[in-house]
């Protein structure tokens, strides 16, 4: 049995045998070409090792509190963040703002109807 799932990453994870007690037993992924096999194994076993707990962030949720950022620059408030974080606040809405706020971008040629050149569908 063959079972899509789609990722918001680069990666496509087919489900390929499910156990007689529901559990999944087998899984194939796909990778692009060049992925970082050994960041990629990390994370996975990190995923499936219930002595690791781990909150993600994506470039779509520094969008949502950030209007008029190119996806690129979004990466770089996430890096920003991870790596200039106070340990024992976390990562959370208001550090996505102050990682913002450190770094000095250009500001950012928009279209016709106000997105980013690069978020532009559009025009």
């Amino acid at each position: 049995m063959m079972t899509k799932i789609n990722t918001a990453r680069p990666i496509t994870a087919f489900v390929e045998s499910i156990g007689a007690g529901g559990e999944v037993s087998s899984i194939k992924i796909i990778l692009p070409i060049g992925a970082d096999i050994a960041a990629i194994k990390l994370a996975i076993e990190r995923a499936t090792n219930p002595d690791y707990m781990s909150v993600d962030w994506h470039v779509d949720d520094v969008h949502e509190i950030i209007e008029g950022l190119t996806t690129e620059q979004a990466r770089h408030v996430l890096w920003r963040a991870q790596h200039d974080h106070d340990a024992s606040m976390g990562i959370n809405w208001q550090t996505l703002r102050n990682a913002h706020a450190d770094l000095d971008f250009e500001p950012i040629e928009k279209c016709r109807n106000g997105k980013p050149i690069d978020q532009c569908t559009c025009c």
